[in-house]
Protein backbone atom coordinates (compact mmCIF):
# COMPACT_ATOMS: atom_id res chain seq x y z
CA UNK A 1 0.00 0.00 0.00
CA UNK A 2 1.22 3.00 -1.23
CA UNK A 3 2.11 5.37 1.75
CA UNK A 4 -0.18 8.54 3.34
CA UNK A 5 2.58 11.22 2.49
CA UNK A 6 2.51 9.89 -1.34
CA UNK A 7 -1.35 10.63 -1.72
CA UNK A 8 -2.88 13.66 -2.84
CA UNK A 9 -5.48 15.03 -0.09
CA UNK A 10 -8.72 16.15 -1.32
CA UNK A 11 -7.59 19.98 -0.50
CA UNK A 12 -5.09 19.16 -3.13
CA UNK A 13 -6.81 18.57 -5.93
CA UNK A 14 -7.18 22.41 -7.05
CA UNK A 15 -3.80 23.32 -6.79
CA UNK A 16 -2.68 20.64 -8.93
CA UNK A 17 -2.34 21.29 -12.63
CA UNK A 18 -4.09 19.65 -15.39
CA UNK A 19 -2.31 17.85 -16.86
CA UNK A 20 -1.99 15.15 -19.62
CA UNK A 21 -5.01 12.65 -19.29
CA UNK A 22 -4.18 8.97 -20.58
CA UNK A 23 -6.60 6.36 -21.59
CA UNK A 24 -6.21 2.84 -21.22
CA UNK A 25 -8.99 -0.68 -21.43
CA UNK A 26 -8.77 -0.48 -17.26
CA UNK A 27 -7.78 3.06 -16.76
CA UNK A 28 -7.67 6.72 -17.08
CA UNK A 29 -4.88 8.61 -15.85
CA UNK A 30 -4.06 11.89 -15.41
CA UNK A 31 -0.46 12.98 -15.07
CA UNK A 32 1.27 16.45 -14.41
CA UNK A 33 4.70 17.34 -13.46
CA UNK A 34 5.88 17.65 -10.19
CA UNK A 35 9.00 17.25 -7.90
CA UNK A 36 7.55 14.61 -5.45
CA UNK A 37 5.96 11.54 -6.43
CA UNK A 38 1.95 12.24 -5.13
CA UNK A 39 -0.84 9.93 -6.44
CA UNK A 40 -4.39 9.16 -5.93
CA UNK A 41 -7.43 7.24 -7.01
CA UNK A 42 -10.81 8.40 -7.94
CA UNK A 43 -13.55 5.47 -8.43
CA UNK A 44 -16.74 6.70 -8.83
CA UNK A 45 -19.88 4.51 -6.98
CA UNK A 46 -21.42 4.15 -10.30
CA UNK A 47 -19.03 1.64 -11.26
CA UNK A 48 -18.99 -0.23 -8.56
CA UNK A 49 -21.79 -0.42 -5.73
CA UNK A 50 -20.23 -1.88 -3.02
CA UNK A 51 -17.71 -0.32 -1.10
CA UNK A 52 -15.65 -3.70 -1.12
CA UNK A 53 -15.26 -3.66 -4.81
CA UNK A 54 -14.27 0.35 -4.51
CA UNK A 55 -11.73 -0.41 -2.07
CA UNK A 56 -9.93 -3.78 -3.73
CA UNK A 57 -9.88 -1.37 -7.40
CA UNK A 58 -8.10 1.25 -4.74
CA UNK A 59 -5.72 -0.79 -3.42
CA UNK A 60 -4.78 -2.61 -6.76
CA UNK A 61 -4.05 0.80 -8.46
CA UNK A 62 -2.10 2.68 -5.53
CA UNK A 63 0.08 -1.02 -5.13
CA UNK A 64 0.77 -0.96 -8.83
CA UNK A 65 1.63 3.05 -8.64
CA UNK A 66 4.01 2.30 -5.63
CA UNK A 67 5.84 -0.52 -7.80
CA UNK A 68 5.68 1.13 -11.38
CA UNK A 69 6.36 5.01 -10.68
CA UNK A 70 9.23 4.73 -8.03
CA UNK A 71 11.24 7.01 -10.51
CA UNK A 72 8.76 9.36 -11.99
CA UNK A 73 8.08 12.06 -9.97
CA UNK A 74 4.71 14.13 -10.72
CA UNK A 75 1.40 13.48 -9.60
CA UNK A 76 -0.61 10.62 -11.04
CA UNK A 77 -4.71 10.42 -10.75
CA UNK A 78 -6.44 7.07 -11.57
CA UNK A 79 -10.13 6.61 -12.50
CA UNK A 80 -10.46 2.62 -12.85
CA UNK A 81 -12.70 1.68 -15.40
CA UNK A 82 -15.58 -0.83 -14.67
CA UNK A 83 -13.27 -3.79 -16.33
CA UNK A 84 -10.55 -3.64 -13.82
CA UNK A 85 -12.37 -6.21 -11.87
CA UNK A 86 -11.76 -8.59 -14.24
CA UNK A 87 -8.34 -8.82 -15.09
CA UNK A 88 -4.92 -9.73 -12.93
CA UNK A 89 -2.57 -7.81 -11.40
CA UNK A 90 0.33 -8.63 -14.09
CA UNK A 91 -1.95 -7.06 -16.44
CA UNK A 92 -2.24 -3.83 -15.20
CA UNK A 93 1.45 -3.47 -14.34
CA UNK A 94 1.82 -4.25 -17.44
CA UNK A 95 -0.42 -1.83 -18.76
CA UNK A 96 1.09 0.97 -16.94
CA UNK A 97 4.21 0.42 -17.56
CA UNK A 98 3.21 0.60 -21.69
CA UNK A 99 1.25 3.41 -20.86
CA UNK A 100 4.70 5.57 -19.20
CA UNK A 101 7.50 3.68 -21.53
Amino acid sequence: MLKKSRRIHSKEFAIIPKGVLKTTPYFDVRISKGSTLKVACVVKTKLFKTAVARNKARRRMYQIAEECLEKNPGFYIFYPKQTIGNVTFKVLKQTLDSLLY
